[in-house]
């Protein structure tokens, strides 16, 4: 019996004293990602709701592209740029900001339901846009799912690894600006699912829509950029190539001055900015752009947009979809030069 208590005595003390605590030990996944660094043009750190994902630049140096979520709906996506000098390690030390994100860099919509509605005022629901139809009020969308695939290998811990592709796999869903509430408790119309695939340079966007009930969507531009680390000039490229003062607003000609793809470049002339979209894919072909209205236009607050529903209202009944994709590409002088 007294060898019983000693030993019960022995398990409380050792329960007290060892910490609660699970041991930091690399995945199958890390260890396997870490594997031939040489070969690899990605870094990659994950860590909580935080991606964060390097190339080499230039000779001297790299850009690291965040992923997170931000504004008043936390959506999940493109945050801030950052450079550092050119390294192997994979790590984020010395890390100088390149460009803050204060804006959605896919779009939000005008969408409103066919039932049930509480109002037929207009305002932009999705994207970092709240209840007043700006960046201000409660929630009008939400992130509700992320996959994260570093090079076809699905994780969904905190790891750092070497690799050639990642895909984030982001599902959001949408209030209408008839459907959304003052508390934030909205009734959510759409369901949009984003796969940004990002490789050394570019960030791919491949994006679905779909209607959660019978709806309408009076406005949409799909891709966007934020423009004030490449704010010197922006060029249209289309049937006629069209460079034009980036602090003012501009557009194209028509819809009908076909063009998929815009340029922007910083003051200093070395940084330079790709948007694109794929004019074979979906909604990219500006089937639902007005005959008046531009394919591609600027705001003098730093936008650029393109422009994929505008005109002419989509309709969409409970379960149907739509899509579209695009991308970004991230280059200097040197690499952008023609």
């Amino acid at each position: 019996m007294k060898k019983h208590r000693w030993f019960l005595h022995l398990l409380v003390l050792t329960i007290i004293l060892v910490p609660n605590y699970s041991f930091a030990t690399k995945s199958n996944t890390e260890l396997d990602l870490l594997q031939n660094p040489k070969e690899k043009n990605l870094k990659v750190i994950i860590e909580n709701k935080r991606i964060v994902i390097g190339f080499q630049y230039t000779d001297t140096e790299d850009m690291w592209v965040e992923f997170k979520e931000g504004g008043v709906n936390f959506i999940f996506g493109i945050g801030n740029f950052y450079t550092r000098k050119h390294t192997k390690n994979l790590d984020m030390q010395e890390l100088e900001l390149f460009k803050e994100t204060y804006t959605d860099w896919l779009s939000p919509y005008i969408v409103g339901a066919n039932n049930s509605i509480d109002t037929n005022y207009q305002t932009f629901t999705g994207g970092w846009h709240g209840y007043n139809g700006d960046g201000t009020g409660s929630p009008t969308a939400r992130t509700d799912n992320l996959r994260i695939l570093v090079d076809g290998k699905e994780t969904s811990t905190s790891i750092k690894a070497n690799a050639n592709k990642v895909e984030l796999i982001v599902t959001n869903y949408i209030q209408g600006y008839n459907t959304k509430k003052e508390d934030g408790t909205g009734r959510e119309i759409l369901k949009e699912i984003v796969t940004y695939k990002i490789t050394q340079s570019s960030i791919h966007v491949d994006v679905r829509i779909v209607a959660l009930e019978d709806l309408v969507i009076k406005r949409y531009y799909g891709l966007q950029t934020d423009n004030f680390a490449w704010n010197g000039s922006i060029k249209y490229e289309s049937s006629e190539i069209v460079n034009a003062n980036i602090k003012s607003a501009t557009h194209t000609k028509n819809k009908e001055d076909l063009l998929s793809k815009y340029t922007l470049v910083s003051e200093n002339g070395k940084h330079i900015l790709n948007a694109s979209i794929d004019r074979e894919n979906g909604i990219g072909n500006s089937e639902y752009l007005a005959d008046n209205k531009p394919y591609i236009f600027t705001e003098s607050y730093g936008k650029t947009y393109f422009n994929l529903i505008n005109g002419i209202d989509k309709e969409l009944l409970e379960s149907q979809e739509i899509a579209w994709a695009g991308c970004y590409t991230l280059k200097t002088k040197e690499e952008g030069s023609n």
